[in-house]
């Protein structure tokens, strides 16, 4: 195999940083504090969700419009509340 330049990812499930933000500003802000506080403009943020309704992916989903970041989202159904165009 060829040696490759290792790519940046993280995953937005750190225990401290979910309870700090659900407990002071509200589990629904978990995931768009992580975007704004870690994400940069050549970013790209990846969604998983069963339901598609979950208020803590579409609050992240709409940090990420804000900010211009590339977004890739995988959706049994997509959420009405969130506006891809």
């Amino acid at each position: 195999r060829e040696k490759r330049k290792a790519l940046p990812a993280i995953a937005l499930s750190d225990p401290g940083h979910m309870s700090c933000v659900g407990n002071d500003v509200g589990y629904e802000a978990v995931f768009s504090r992580a975007i704004e506080a870690l994400a940069q403009p050549q970013d790209i943020c990846i969604f998983l969700t069963t339901s598609g309704n979950s208020m803590n992916i579409v609050h992240a989903m709409e940090t990420a419009k804000k900010m211009s970041l590339k977004t890739i989202a995988f959706f049994i159904f997509i959420p009405p509340q969130v506006n891809f165009f």
